[in-house]
């Protein structure tokens, strides 16, 4: 029982103590397109079929899909 309640608080300090600074999310389809317009607050994506694919088949962040689907400002 002790091992079990040491496994637990190392995996909850391995959580909190976590770097990563933006959440990588895996979307196709419908759930892909209203993240890009929730990103860039803006029209359809002009380059949705070159993200498209990695966005399906491995985890982006907001910033990457921003830096390849939103117009410039």
């Amino acid at each position: 029982m002790k091992i079990i309640c040491l496994l637990v608080l190392i995996l909850l300090l391995a959580i909190t103590t976590s770097s990563s600074p933006e959440r990588k999310r895996r979307m196709c389809g419908k759930a892909l397109h209203l993240f890009i317009k929730k990103v860039c607050n803006s029209g359809p994506c002009e380059a949705i079929h070159e993200i498209a694919h990695t966005a399906c088949s491995t985890a982006v962040t907001a910033s990457w899909v921003k830096d390849k689907c939103c117009p410039s400002s």
